[in-house]
């Protein structure tokens, strides 16, 4: 009998650190964290006519880390993403205005 109450208590302390364990996961650990990305298409292909005045390259990295619990190796997901972008400033020439001078000064 004395073995009995043995096991009994056993089982019983095991079932209150698992029960503690799942609390405690569930209320101290914190959330997960998400990186929200936005991403730009290419919608319309046209041809322009322009006067480029200046013209600029950036480049930029951006990591994403997402664990679950701990922050170990196989917990969590990782991505490195890396963005280039070529930007560049100057005149539209497609919408001006042209008009020829009569009144000829110089010839």
């Amino acid at each position: 009998m004395r073995g009995l109450w043995a096991w009994i208590w056993v089982f019983l302390a095991a079932a209150a650190l698992f029960l503690a364990f799942q609390l405690g996961s569930k209320f101290s650990f914190p959330k997960q964290r998400r990186l929200r990305t936005v991403l730009y298409f290419l919608e319309k292909i046209r041809t322009v006519c322009k006067l480029v005045t200046a013209e600029g390259e950036f480049s930029e990295i951006y990591s994403y880390k997402e664990s679950k619990w701990f922050d170990v190796s196989f917990l969590s997901k990782k991505a490195l993403i890396r963005v280039k972008a070529k930007v560049s400033v100057g005149y539209d020439l497609s919408k001006i205005k042209v008009e020829p001078d009569e009144k000829v000064t110089h010839w």
